[in-house]
Order: C-alpha cells, then structure tokens, then sequence
C-alpha cells in the first residue's frame, strides 16, 4: 500500500519553526518641523525562508550582487506587510519587495501562512 500523500500545508508547517521577528514601519505623529516621524513595531512570530534567485547586476563595477527570498511566516492576526517593512528570518535581514499573500486553508478559509518577497538586506550594502 502506498504511503498518504499529505497535505502541502501540514508540511509546510513543519518548517515555519524559525524565529523571525517582523519590523512594520509607519508615520508617528509629526516633530517640532511638522514632519511626521517613522516608528517601528516589532512583532514575533515564526517562519521560513528559501533563496528564490540571485545575480549581479551587469556592467557596474563592482558587481551589485542581489538575493531575492521567498519568505513563509505563520499566521499572526493583524499583520499588515508593505515595501517599508523589514522581516528578520534567524540572523538574516529582509526588505520586503512585494506585497503579502495570506495564504488560506480551502476548507476552513482560515489563513495558513502568509508567504512574500524579500530581498536579502546585506546583499545591497
């Protein structure tokens, strides 16, 4: 008898078991100047990261190396991703490149996981 095929998202929880600590930016209220001031909100969760591709951009000197991720992160209520925010997967730091997908279970149409682009931070330094 051959062994059940499990569901994709029974394995992939198994991997969102990395520390990862997500970094939302927002305006604050403004300074002295009227300027709105940045404010960061840490929240932790857990996840997992895969290097989706990397290259080096041609004809510069030096190269200007880039690694793009895919980043998997459990499900946390009220989450909200945008190209200002910063996601650390363990000890490495991610620029959020493109907008958040929860991923929902068919059944239940409860979110999964989210899954996004990052690229990696040290990288474009």
């Amino acid at each position: 008898m051959p062994a059940p095929i499990l569901p994709s998202a029974w394995m992939l929880r198994r991997l969102l078991r990395h520390p990862v600590t997500v970094h939302r930016r927002a305006e604050g209220p403004p300074d002295g100047d009227g300027v709105p001031q940045l404010t960061v909100t840490a929240t932790a969760t857990t996840g997992y990261a895969e290097q989706a591709n990397a290259a080096e951009s041609p004809g510069s000197e030096p190269a200007w190396p880039t690694q793009d991720w895919r980043i998997f992160l459990a499900a946390v209520d009220g989450l909200d991703l945008d190209g200002w925010d910063r996601v650390d997967v363990g000890a490495l730091p991610f620029e959020v490149t493109g907008g958040p997908w929860p991923v929902t279970e068919p059944h239940s149409d409860l979110v999964h996981h989210i899954e996004l682009r990052g690229r990696l931070a040290e990288a474009n330094t």
